[in-house]
């Protein structure tokens, strides 16, 4: 298995699965995921990429660069704190952060089922919401 990181590290391990897999097979719906991909070609990849960084690089120009340093450095290791982006473009099941507390604990919700249990790092087992 391969587990990634913020962008610093990742690791890979392997794992050793004792009897039926069939439930965990129902439950990811891999193929069903999968086909809802959509393929591009890589002219499209690029273009995208392409536009995305002229979007950056005006953003940046209208903020000001310093305006976009402090933005970053006020987020870093920041406590009490609820991110306010968009979750739309996030998958269904997929986890994001909901919230880091005063003690950096983070607490993660999962996509497409907001207002049920959550997963808070630094506790035992899972908590509600």
């Amino acid at each position: 298995m391969y587990s990634y990181g913020s962008g610093l590290a990742a690791t890979f391990f392997s794992i050793k699965v004792k009897g039926s897999t069939e439930e965990i097979k129902k439950n990811l719906q891999l193929n069903e995921r999968l086909e809802k991909n959509q393929v591009r070609s890589c002219e499209e990849f690029l273009k995208a990429l392409e536009v995305r960084s002229i979007f950056i690089i005006e953003s940046l120009r209208l903020m000001g660069v310093s305006e976009s340093v402090q933005y970053r450095e006020h987020k870093h290791n920041i406590s009490d704190y609820t991110p306010d982006g968009s979750i739309d473009d996030i998958a269904p099941g997929a986890y994001y952060l909901a919230h880091c507390d005063s003690k950096h604990r983070r607490v993660y919700k999962v996509r497409g089922e907001e207002g049920k249990e959550v997963v808070e790092n630094g506790k035992e087992g899972v908590a509600i919401a």
